[in-house]
């Protein structure tokens, strides 16, 4: 197989607004979304790799030949182009046990066709861009391995975890953690600070924050080592005339997004609501949500781990007014 052209991915952690920031650069350039192809359920070629730890100069010719695959033109998937799970379409047992889960299967099954009829004419478009938010830890492994044209989009983890928080069966916090404790070469590259933290008891908040910690401090280093730019959710929506620049120059794109384009919130995220303009700037409404032992639990493990680029008292990083 012929290796692609440089691809153009957008890496982050899940709920950091990527979706977001694909779907507008795909708009505004007439891109091919690629959605989330390392989604370890979606695609079960791609779980042995989900969250995995590889630095600059490791060799892994398994991934990269799967990753030359879902990157190159001919790649398609039913998630990879429609972002619909193939178990949404065929009603089991389990579904119809009851009116709510009924009920359920049937809204999963009407968001497929929406989702349907809104990207079909997208995966048509030549030029592609990717969406990885499982790849946190591999950005200098992408960077030097795929020759990647990338940008690492973080958000406040407070905003994350409570996002997180409430789709539990999407972003168990666990089952990341054990992944982490049995790579030794991801132990090794960590703090002992967060060495300690994986060995303790801890809740699902605490817990959902330190895989925040583990996997975005990977990807800082990474990122700056890598020459990566890193953008901030919340700088993006602030300060969008200088960051959106920046973004198109490490993508090598040259239309820039439109304000109204800007403006409107993720469709998938926000179905019929992103017809309000305003909950795109609505980065900081996580504060009027949390509650103050919630808060507490995620400043403690972000002070244990030493992670200062974001703090609970404020919804923007650290140093921003």
């Amino acid at each position: 197989m012929n290796r692609p052209e440089r691809p153009r991915i957008v890496v982050g952690y899940g709920r950091s607004g990527t979706t977001w920031v694909l779907d507008v650069l795909a708009q505004a350039n007439s891109l091919r979304p690629v959605f989330e192809p390392m989604h370890p359920d979606a695609i079960p070629a791609a779980a042995p790799y989900a969250h995995k730890y590889l630095a600059r100069n490791d060799r892994d010719d398994d991934l990269c030949e799967l990753l030359n695959r879902y990157f190159d033109s001919y790649f398609h998937s039913i998630w990879a182009d429609y972002r619909i799970r193939t178990g949404w379409l065929k009603p089991r047992l389990r579904h119809l046990r009851s009116w709510p889960q009924a009920k359920a299967w049937v809204n999963r099954l009407n968001r497929s066709k929406t989702y349907y009829f809104r990207y079909r004419s997208q995966r048509l478009r030549e030029e592609r861009i990717v969406k990885l938010i499982r790849a946190n830890m591999i950005i200098s492994w992408l960077r030097e391995n795929m020759a990647a044209r990338m940008v690492f989009i973080v958000r406040h983890p407070a905003a994350v975890v409570l996002s997180q928080a409430a789709s539990p069966q999407s972003w168990d916090p666990y089952r990341r953690l054990n992944l982490y404790k049995s790579d030794s070469r991801l132990s090794n590259a960590m703090s002992s600070r967060m060495r300690a933290l994986l060995s303790q008891s801890l809740d699902s908040i605490e817990a959902l924050t330190l895989a925040w910690c583990v996997e975005n401090s990977i990807a800082f280093k990474q990122a700056a080592e890598s020459d990566v730019p890193i953008i901030h959710y919340e700088d993006l929506l602030e300060n969008g005339e200088a960051e959106w620049p920046r973004i198109l120059a490490a993508l090598d794109l040259e239309i820039m997004p439109d304000s109204d384009l800007i403006a409107r919130p993720s469709q998938q995220t926000w179905g019929e609501q992103a017809k309000d303009p305003a909950l795109v700037r609505r980065y900081e409404s996580w504060m009027t949500r949390i509650d103050p032992k919630t808060a507490e639990k995620i400043q403690a493990i972000l002070d244990e781990a030493l992670v200062d680029v974001y703090n609970v008292t404020q919804a923007l990083p650290v140093g921003r007014k």
